[in-house]
């Protein structure tokens, strides 16, 4: 789902197309013949973890959906549909897709992820929006190589384990 479905992540607002439900923390429910049949082809996390969990349960997994707020701003990486950047809502204000330094900064025009949608399936971190991240990293690992919390207002706005809460129910539409 991270490179080869021709999807592409929403890098104006990171809306959800394909999580039909309001709740993203308590109850999840996915248009999986919209994925199927790709209704929509640009995407955000809530989809991409959506139907990470739902793909892999299908066919005898026990992948879970989870959700983490804060996130935090994100290293260098590279989005669903090919978008390398640091800065995952660069077309919401005309800035660049990385922001420079070292360590880059972490303020405006530079965007961040104030939640975030992963999975997790045997002790093990799936991200098919950034990465993407293939089951050889725990949590602590997934979040120490994923966010960046060093440099200019970074760490205030990073999130750590504690801040990752899973997902109660996943429903099919």
């Amino acid at each position: 789902m991270h490179g080869y479905y021709g999807l592409t992540y929403d890098t104006i607002r990171g809306a959800p197309r394909y999580i039909l439900s309001n709740n993203v923390v308590t109850t999840v429910t996915y248009w999986l013949s919209g994925l199927i049949a790709k209704a929509k082809t640009v995407v955000n996390c809530y989809d991409e973890g959506g139907g990470v969990a739902i793909l892999t349960n299908l066919l005898g997994g026990s992948a879970e959906y989870h959700f983490m707020q804060p996130f935090g701003y994100i290293n260098t990486t590279i989005l669903v549909g090919g978008i390398t950047t640091n800065n995952p809502f660069f077309r919401s204000n005309s800035s660049a897709r990385i922001i420079g330094g070292a360590p880059p900064p972490c303020v405006a025009p530079r965007t961040s992820f104030g939640n975030h949608v992963f999975d997790i399936l045997g002790g093990k971190t799936y991200d098919a929006t950034a990465g993407p991240h293939t089951g050889t990293e725990n949590v602590n690992q997934y979040i120490a190589s994923t966010i960046q919390a060093v440099g200019m207002n970074c760490a205030a706005s990073a999130g750590n384990a504690s801040n990752v809460r899973a997902q109660a129910t996943l429903t099919l539409k």
